[in-house]
């Protein structure tokens, strides 16, 4: 009789035990969540819809870079001087929307000193709108404008830069998937374990929590994106998928221009040509796949391709800011001249 009463009252500690430890994974992984990889900046927002997209009316300065960030109402970036005036409610003057990543948005610049201003002030029959958000891929550029600029009225021209998704699949290579990016890498990191943690699942319960919990402090504790492994390298199944998945969204972003009845002007990677050596060779053959890809799909669908490579070729000036590809005022204000002569 002792000893079943033992075996009840230990049963019911180690029940109790189990469920506290449980609890306490639970409430764990909801604190200590791992974090999104994409930098929800200051100036940006996640909405209900998990779409990432500019905060409406913000600003906010960074003077240790010496740059600031202006957003209006429609959720587009803008200089000082904008902060009143509705350029995308404007329905009798044309214009020129930049949507992409951090290259057409000025990144490091203030707004005056980017693409789509200095643009802006060269043509005054064109008021320049920047729908560009920082840290973007291809499929959240064209979702964004199909999500929130399609019904602009007068667009005449769409301005479409990008750099990702060269940065996931020169670092995933052969793990790459469409739709990867900035946004959900936590789940590309757990990609990488997964043979690690076989799944465990309890048939009427799921996965205990504090598996996921090990899971997640294993993530965040021994992986770190971006990183490159032999078992990454890209191979020619891996290549197909990259180009297939651009040239769809390049398909779907021609038929949302072509409802708009805009005119779409394609740019392709650019980084700055004095640290082209510090690149892998998986990154730039990432960067010419992606930059043939939009050269010929315009030239097969008549549209404008604005050699934005061969305009900042020149060595021996400060087009750049970093390392990396985005534009100094001098380079941003070269851009604009060549843009300026092709849509006149």
């Amino acid at each position: 009789m002792k000893k079943t009463k033992n075996f009840i009252y230990y049963s019911i500690i180690i029940f109790f035990f189990i469920i506290f430890i449980e609890l306490c994974s639970l409430l764990s992984l909801n604190y200590f969540k791992v974090k999104e990889i994409f930098n929800v900046r200051d100036f940006t927002e996640i909405l209900d819809n998990k779409k990432i997209t500019l905060k409406k009316n913000y600003k906010v300065d960074y003077p240790k870079e010496n740059w600031s960030v202006i957003t209006s109402l429609k959720r587009t970036r803008i200089s000082k001087d904008e902060i009143d005036l509705n350029k995308i409610d404007n329905q009798n003057t044309s214009k020129i929307l930049f949507i992409g990543d951090s290259v057409p948005f000025g990144w490091g610049v203030d707004a005056e000193n980017s693409l789509p201003n200095i643009f802006d002030k060269l043509n005054d029959g064109l008021i320049s709108v920047n729908g560009a958000i920082p840290s973007f891929e291809i499929k959240q550029s064209v979702d964004r404008l199909r999500l929130e600029f399609k019904d602009i009225l007068n667009v005449k021209y769409i301005y479409f830069q990008i750099y990702d998704p060269v940065s996931q699949y020169s670092s995933l290579g052969a793990r790459w998937k469409p739709g990867d990016n900035w946004t959900n890498s936590d789940k590309l990191l757990l990609r990488e374990i997964e043979d690690s943690f076989p799944n465990i699942n309890i048939a009427f319960y799921g996965e205990p929590n504090i598996y996921a919990l090990i899971k997640k402090i294993a993530l965040k504790k021994h992986f770190k994106f971006p990183w490159t492994t032999k078992d990454n390298d890209p191979n020619l199944e891996s290549d197909e998928n990259y180009k297939n998945y651009i040239r769809s969204q390049l398909r779907n972003l021609l038929e949302i221009s072509n409802s708009m009845k805009a005119k779409l002007i394609l740019a392709p990677v650019t980084i700055n040509p004095k640290f082209i050596k510090e690149f892998s060779i998986n990154h730039l053959k990432a960067i010419n796949m992606l930059n043939k890809i939009f050269k010929d799909f315009s030239k097969k669908n008549d549209l404008i391709y604005f050699d934005t490579v061969l305009i900042l070729s020149d060595i021996s000036e400060d087009n750049f800011i970093d390392a990396c590809c985005h534009l100094s005022s001098k380079g941003a204000n070269k851009l604009a001249q060549e843009l300026n002569k092709i849509i006149k």
